[in-house]
């Protein structure tokens, strides 16, 4: 149904009978979803400013007791380098947050949990391919691949 706003809403009904609703802001950029147990998921895009297309940035999940949970996703590039932040619960003291850096020139991707652990996973920037994954305290695995881009083995610990 589009409402004089240019806002969607859509109900969609399970098997059961049971009835969520969806609406969808006029500019696409907001979604709210309202399931028939209660729960409501807040989804809100974002253009991502490097290749102008919307990627979610920002989630929130509440349950019918109030219970919230808040995730968020940036993005910022420079020089090759595109480093995402993932955070659980941003405004709270007990906040969770994972770095990702992509480095497209050299093909170089790291990941940091909140605990401080970090995994690097290398691969060929003109395939995408992925050619070494690396976790300290674990063995690299590393991967080959025939001409047309498909596996031809996996190692690890060699």
């Amino acid at each position: 149904m589009n409402e004089f706003s240019g806002a969607v809403t859509s109900w969609f009904t399970d098997p059961a009978g049971l009835e969520s609703v969806m609406t969808r802001s006029a500019d696409g950029l907001t979604v709210d979803n309202y399931s028939p147990w209660g729960d409501v998921s807040e989804y809100q895009y974002t253009t991502d400013p490097e290749h102008g297309t919307d990627y979610l940035h920002k989630t929130v999940d509440t349950v019918p007791s109030g219970l919230s949970q808040t995730v968020t996703l940036d993005r910022v590039y420079a020089d090759g380098v595109v480093t995402s932040t993932l955070c659980v619960n941003p405004d709270l003291y007990t906040m969770l947050y994972w770095v990702t850096t992509d480095d497209t020139v050299n093909g170089i991707v790291t990941a940091v949990s909140p605990m401080g652990r970090n995994a690097t996973v290398m691969y060929y920037p003109d395939t995408l391919l992925a050619w070494k994954a690396s976790t300290p305290g674990l063995f690299d695995t590393t991967y080959d691949y025939d001409s047309r881009g498909r596996p031809v083995s996996v190692a690890t610990g060699t």
